[in-house]
């Protein structure tokens, strides 16, 4: 289990979360009690919505060519972006 630090994207608001992830899936979503906006509570859709998150994941680069996304190779695609 891992533990990422982040910022629900629920409102406007900007509440402080915590995210507990294994295996590259949020298994539990807990208020940050150091957060400055929301003292560690959330609302329904801060803490719920994420788990709902059904879309598979993006796990390798796209790029635009001829007009639509296809695959890339990561040295290709961050030398795109000028790095």
């Amino acid at each position: 289990m891992t533990q990422i630090k982040s910022v629900c994207v629920g409102c406007s608001v900007g509440c402080s979360l915590n995210l507990i992830v294994h295996d590259n899936r949020i298994v539990r979503i807990e208020g940050d009690w150091d957060g400055a906006v929301n003292h560690g509570l959330l609302c329904e859709h801060g803490r719920y919505d994420p788990m709902q998150n059904t879309h598979d994941r993006i796990t390798t680069p796209l790029m635009r060519k001829n007009g639509k996304l296809e695959p890339a190779t990561w040295d290709e695609a961050l030398g795109a972006c000028g790095r």
